[in-house]
């Protein structure tokens, strides 16, 4: 059961720490044996006492100062851990030291526990890159991109990364190539150029990776499982940082109205997020309408579970789809009308696959 199946129970630290233990058990498995650790021994998470972070979040909280610190003030842990170049030993070796860490570095733990982590994987932009090209493949007008939760900005460049594909492959001698496995027919569009005219990302808190700070917490915010995204994130955060998007501050809904009349009318915009309609709960039902209210072309494209953004626009498509199915979408506006949806692919779990199946959706009338 989840926190989301119960949401009265109350969120101890132990249930906190368990369920993300059982959830990144199959995915990050260092992360989930400290996560076991602090739920067998919650004094382990005393430097969380009075942090900010939101309750939730402090499992992920706690690891990111873990992080933090350990990259100011080395400790025998580092060689558990992926991210700092380590192998995993056995676990209860992995968690002495971890244990040893958490209660001698503790004030210092505690200044380094942030409000909430921040991710911002580049890998996302391999699913988007698919769905983008199928757009610019049709429409030769220059986009305006424009990312909802858009973190870091990370994903606001996918022009400036390259992809494996598998069968295809683009812009292999760019600085980050990001492969992801291709399911299904390949689409001829993937290698159309992208030619970008604006890019806006709107977030409640942007992060600024020229900021080293801000870098930093992107960096910690790694789980300790997780070299391969610490590697892309190295890659990817000087190429955004050398030229960053336009960054709103604020609510989504609030502000995407204003993302939409500011872009220039030769430009289309492709409004596009990933797994960030979950956290809007019944305003993400504005989305389609502020689309439709701007009175422009545009193609909304999303990465999410079907409850979250297909069935905004067509209920009986979204039944079809198991709760845990991740699906990229895309809806086709022409001055302010839906002209076009479809379901173009499921989605692995952290971008590990693309399975392109383009069918068209039936809309809710």
């Amino acid at each position: 059961m989840t926190h989301e199946e119960n949401d009265t129970e109350e969120l101890t630290i132990e249930r906190i720490f368990a369920e993300h233990a059982e959830a990144a058990s199959e995915t990050a498995a260092v992360y989930s044996l400290l996560c076991r650790a602090v739920a067998d021994d919650p004094t382990l998470a005393a430097a969380l006492d009075g942090a900010p972070a939101e309750r939730w979040a402090k499992a992920d909280a706690l690891m990111t100062a873990v992080s933090a610190v350990l990259r100011e003030d080395p400790h025998p842990l580092a060689r558990h851990l992926p991210t700092f170049g380590g192998t995993p030993g056995p676990g209860a070796e992995v968690v002495a030291d971890f244990t040893d860490l958490v209660r001698t570095r503790h004030e210092a733990l505690a200044r380094k526990t942030p409000e909430g982590t921040r991710w911002n994987d580049p890998a996302a932009a391999a699913v988007f890159h698919a769905a983008i090209t199928r757009v610019a493949a049709t429409d030769a007008r220059p986009l305006a991109l424009i990312e909802l939760g858009s973190a870091a900005g990370l994903t606001l460049r996918p022009d400036a990364y390259g992809y494996d594909y598998g069968h295809t492959v683009v812009g292999a001698d760019r600085p980050l190539v990001l492969s992801i496995e291709l399911r299904g027919e390949p689409p001829a569009h993937l290698t159309t150029p992208i030619h970008v005219g604006a890019r806006v990302g709107i977030d409640r808190a942007p992060l600024d990776v020229s900021d080293p700070a801000h870098a930093a917490l992107l960096r910690a915010s790694v789980r300790f499982d997780r070299a391969e995204l610490l590697d892309r994130l190295d890659r990817a955060i000087p190429l955004t940082a050398a030229d960053p998007p336009t960054r709103l501050t604020g609510d989504i809904v609030d502000l995407l109205p204003t993302a939409l009349a500011e872009t220039p009318a030769h430009l289309l915009p492709v409004i596009y997020g990933g797994n960030v309609m979950c956290c809007m709960n019944d305003r993400r039902e504005r989305i389609p309408r502020i689309l439709a209210d701007s009175g422009r072309d545009a193609v909304w494209i999303s990465q999410e579970h079907a409850r979250n953004a297909l069935a905004l626009i067509s209920e009986s498509e979204a039944d079809g789809y198991d709760k845990l199915d991740i699906l990229l979408t895309a809806v086709t506006y022409r001055a302010g009308e839906i002209a076009e949806a479809a379901i173009l692919a499921t989605v692995g779990w952290y971008n590990a696959w693309l399975d392109w199946n383009p069918r068209e959706v039936t809309l809710t009338a």
